[in-house]
């Protein structure tokens, strides 16, 4: 993809010089002021350019009048180029048409016709306006017992007959008047369009002109059109190839700093030519579609995907109503179909789809059913095309595709909300992969921010960067941020962001996959000296723990079922070794009476009297726990929120719970329980919870009941 270095918005503007013709019009209008210049008969003609609008008509009548200025002066023509738009009334045009004229004329050739036009103007200017008149008629039959008028018109003809130059008239933007307005210029020219030597180069669209003059009860458009017009001319269509071009060269301006990462061309390929091709006919279509592009793409630069933001785009210009479908149907239209849908869902969304397809012209339809089912597999999905495995989300959410839930309300916001991690901030942070330091300290501000849902952007920050460990990150920054996630990864566990629903999960398992994906990378004699180096350079305890509990459980430690050999992270050896560090860092910490303030507090004392002794956790738990605010600090480890959800139910139920079992392995509950009623009793709720949800089921379990039994809590 080529980068300008100075894109400038694209001109609505009709072109001016044939150099600048991209679409083939410049021969066309060589030969045109050819004609104009060579013609032979004198009396008054009337020409017309036709095409629709935005076709370049305007563009066609200046290169007609650039090759007319090269003609040599004695046979030049002299123009007038007459703006419809300057009158408000028939009085008005008819003036104004008569004085324009007699302005564009020169005082030493034309000075006696001047006079005569001023005149004939002023009389014009009286006449009363007739509703379905004809001016000319009027002219030379009611005002006929007023002889200035015919005389006055016959000194006119008989002087501009023996003029040696042709006056060439051009009238352009006419379709774009009013309908009443286009009926009066039309009987303007009629009117005056048998002056001798006087040329009308007219340019509108013929469709909207017709209708028009059949508005106003005039039968038949196209044929009042052909009793005024002589010499009509349909404006050739632009070349298809050039008409690309020309989009295509101004829309690369548009985009000149997009990372090419983010620019698939053979996606872009499919998009345009199946969808967004069809809607580019004209030169203003191209023109429109670019100037809406430079006015949104901008602030969202690298925040979405190019190619499917054009394509949004396309569909909001000229297909509205489907436009606004997309944008209020992110659940229907993100992600992946659930397991199960083929058979009961995709004929009812085949049908909501079919009804969005009906709001757009028939012809239109293909070309948008085309852009939507590149833009969603769902909906490609509904009309039989493939369906999309939980793998490619991640992919879609990197390549920052409109069919992500989490990218989807950029496209449709134009300005990022201050939530969301924006494509900047992460290509910021992965820049820093290579310092474990920076990375760590990104990160670390990251967890200070506070989103509107009340977690941080630390855990959005840790989703969004699983998309890029499998392949992204390079092999060499791998060890660096293993180190750093080791080294601040507990400082990122923070209570704001564990799980906010039934199947969510917290940034402990979110920084786990992250270190999954790149330790994975690595080959098994990296791996061990990787993660050695970091167990014991980190400041993390809670981190490493995750991480060595889960690499014993695919030896089939804790309960769980052993991997095959080439599924494990480390051979025994290598777990062994790495269960050795950590167990040593443990100890350590705890002998420096850090260990109690650890996150996952639980999870740590369970490996601990896994690779050591239970007894030697308990001796240390009873030394830590010995005034009640450590405690206290201890029993808040141990609480737990539990979720249900009953099938067909949209509500959570939330349980809180400590039961006094859970702490057993370590301290025993009938030893503390008088020091944590004591404290208990105290009036701070949020401070004191813990001891007493522990103190209720500890008194549930004396009474013969189970905590853990079906309904023994509702919240």
């Amino acid at each position: 993809m080529s980068k300008p270095q100075a894109p400038q918005f694209s001109s609505d503007s009709a072109l001016t010089l044939p150099s600048e013709d991209g679409l083939g019009h410049a021969p066309f209008a060589e030969g045109l002021a050819r004609a104009i210049t060579n013609m032979m008969p004198v009396d008054g003609l009337v020409i017309a350019v036709n095409g629709p609008w935005g076709s370049g008509k305007s563009t066609m009548v200046n290169f007609v009048l650039h090759f007319l200025s090269t003609v040599d002066e004695d046979h030049r023509p002299i123009v007038l180029r007459f703006n419809p738009w300057l009158f408000s009334s028939r009085d008005d045009l008819t003036r104004l048409l008569l004085g324009q004229l007699q302005a564009a004329l020169g005082d030493k050739d034309y000075g006696e016709v001047k006079r005569l036009l001023a005149d004939l103007a002023e009389l014009a200017s009286k006449i009363p306006s007739l509703p379905g008149g004809d001016i000319g008629e009027f002219i030379a039959g009611k005002l006929r017992g007023e002889p200035d008028i015919p005389s006055l018109k016959e000194k006119i003809d008989k002087l501009l007959a023996s003029s040696p130059r042709r006056i060439l008239v051009v009238i352009d933007d006419i379709d774009r008047l009013d309908p009443s307005e286009i009926v009066e210029l039309f009987r303007t020219v009629k009117a005056s369009a048998n002056f001798p030597n006087i040329v009308y180069l007219l340019a509108f669209d013929a469709s909207i002109v017709s209708e028009a003059i059949e508005a106003h009860r005039i039968k038949s458009g196209p044929d009042y059109i052909e009793k005024i017009v002589q010499v009509p001319f349909l404006l050739p269509l632009p070349d298809p190839v050039s008409l690309r071009r020309l989009f295509l060269r101004r829309l690369d301006t548009v985009i000149a700093n997009t990372p090419d990462s983010l620019f698939d061309h053979r996606y872009w390929t499919n998009m345009f030519f199946s969808g967004i091709d069809h809607f580019i006919r004209t030169p203003r279509h191209a023109i429109r579609l670019v100037n809406a592009l430079r006015a949104t793409y901008p602030p969202l630069e690298g925040e979405v995907n190019p190619i499917d933001f054009i394509a949004l785009e396309t569909l909001r210009l000229f297909a509205p109503q489907i436009y606004d479908a997309v944008r209020n149907s992110q659940d229907i239209l993100t992600g992946i179909h659930d397991y199960g849908w083929r058979a009961t869902n995709r004929d009812s969304e085949r049908v909501l789809f079919e009804g969005w397809l009906a709001t757009a012209p028939e012809t239109d339809r293909p070309a948008v059913s085309a852009i939507l089912g590149h833009l969603f597999p769902k909906f490609s999905g509904a009309f039989g095309g493939t369906l999309y495995a939980a793998d490619y989300l991640p992919e879609w959410r990197k390549n920052l595709r409109v069919c992500s839930e989490d990218v989807f309300p950029a496209y449709f916001r134009f300005a990022l909300s201050p939530d969301a991690i924006t494509n900047a901030e992460l290509t910021a942070l992965l820049g820093k992969a290579n310092d474990p330091a920076s990375f760590a300290q990104t990160l670390i501000s990251f967890a200070t921010q506070v989103r509107s849902d009340g977690t941080t952007r630390a855990r959005a920050v840790l989703e969004r960067l699983q998309d890029y460990t499998r392949t992204d990150i390079p092999p060499q920054h791998i060890p660096p941020v293993v180190t750093a996630l080791y080294d601040v990864g507990d400082q990122l566990l923070l209570k704001q962001d564990e799980s906010v629903g039934l199947f969510d999960f917290g940034n402990d398992m979110r920084i786990g996959r992250v270190l999954h994906q790149l330790v994975s990378r690595l080959d098994s004699q990296d791996r061990l000296r990787v993660l050695s180096d970091a167990i014991m350079s980190g400041h993390s305890i809670s981190i490493p723990v995750s991480e060595v509990v889960t690499y014993g459980q695919e030896h089939g430690k804790f309960g769980a079922k052993e991997d095959p050999p080439e599924s494990r992270t480390l051979d025994s050896d290598g777990l062994k070794q790495i269960e050795e560090l950590l167990l040593m860092k443990i100890r350590g910490r705890a002998s420096e009476g850090s260990l109690l303030g650890t996150h996952l507090l639980r999870r740590t004392l369970h490996l601990w009297a896994e690779l050591g002794t239970p007894e030697e956790v308990r001796v240390w738990v009873e030394s830590a726990t010995s005034t009640d605010d450590a405690l206290q600090q201890f029993l808040k480890e141990f609480e737990s929120v539990q979720r249900a959800q009953s099938i067909g139910d949209h509500f959570v139920r939330s349980t809180y719970r400590l039961d006094p079992e859970w702490v057993r392995p370590y301290i025993d509950p009938d030893k503390v329980i008088q020091r944590i009623r004591a404290f208990s009793a105290l009036g701070n709720e949020d401070l004191y919870q813990p001891a007493k949800q522990f103190v209720v089921e500890y008194d549930m379990r004396a009474s013969g009941l189970d905590p853990d039994a079906r309904d023994s809590f509702k919240h």
